[in-house]
């Protein structure tokens, strides 16, 4: 399993939240500000399958540039930025065991 972290501009967040929610995954989505993309940002944080990386970075890329492309807007700065890591463990507490 890997862990995506995707901090990406505000004016993206809520069609790649929609377009991953249609592909059947999960994402907790947080509003977040602060100096590492400045400030309007969302933060998306996903479990996935290690073969799932690679889909989930095209589905969130090809939002991107759809939006990109009907707005006309220029690439001038980054809209995104993927952090992917290793899932050593995971505990739910409360709920239902997935640690099998």
């Amino acid at each position: 399993m890997k862990v995506i972290i995707c901090i990406i501009d505000q004016r993206y967040g809520s069609k790649v939240i929609q377009q991953l929610v249609d592909g059947k995954y999960k994402a907790t989505h947080l509003a977040s500000t602060g100096n590492f993309l400045k400030q309007g940002n969302d933060t998306l944080i996903l479990g996935v399958k290690d073969q799932e990386v690679q889909k989930v970075r095209g589905k969130i890329k090809s939002v991107i540039d759809r939006i990109n492309r009907e707005k006309g807007w220029k690439i001038h700065q980054y809209r995104c930025t993927l952090f992917v890591l290793d899932m050593h463990h995971l505990s739910v507490f409360g709920g239902i065991n997935i640690d099998k």
